[in-house]
Formats: structure tokens, sequence, C-alpha cells
């Protein structure tokens, strides 16, 4: 499982979550965690449409690695697959965050 933070409307509660995918998608995920990345995902004030980031915080400041908005339902494990796969293509050419 990919961990995620969730915040919850309407007041940005926090709550822990995640999406089962694939091993190798898993395993991507697990290695940019290792590096210092984090994902986080909430709801849209649309109530039908989540925006997710995977982001790091590096010399205390947090960067946005990758980030998509789509709609919750059938297509979201595929967004969380190339949210991961675009956070791994940007953090290849980073080193690990302190």
């Amino acid at each position: 499982m990919i961990p995620f933070t969730q915040f919850l409307m309407p007041d940005g509660r926090k709550r822990g979550g995640g999406f089962d995918r694939s091993p190798e998608i898993e395993a991507i995920a697990m290695k940019l965690i290792d590096a210092g990345a984090r994902f986080e995902i909430e709801m849209l004030g649309d109530g039908e449409s989540v925006h997710m980031s995977c982001e790091i915080t590096r010399k205390g400041e947090d960067e946005v690695l990758a980030n998509a908005i789509c709609i919750n339902g059938p297509a979201l494990p595929e967004a969380v697959d190339k949210l991961v796969r675009d956070a791994e293509k940007v953090m290849a050419g980073c080193s690990k965050a302190t």
C-alpha cells in the first residue's frame, strides 16, 4: 500500500489512508518515501475531483515533485500510478533530502 495523508473536508483534518497498487508502483513509492517524499490527497470543492501530490522538504522548503487532479472514481488508480512515476522521474535528478 502507498500511504497518503488525506485532508478531509470541510476543515482540512488529516487522516491516514492509502492505495494498493502493483508491486512495481508500490516499490517506487517506497523508494521515494525512503528518500523523504510524502504523498497527500484532498477532495476539491466540487466534491468530485481530488488533488494529489508527492512532495519533499528540502532545505526547509516544500518542493512538489509531481501533482495531479482527477475525478475521484475509476480513473484514480491509474492517476496514482502516473503520479508515482512522474515523481520518480523528478527525483532521479535530485539527491536525498536532508
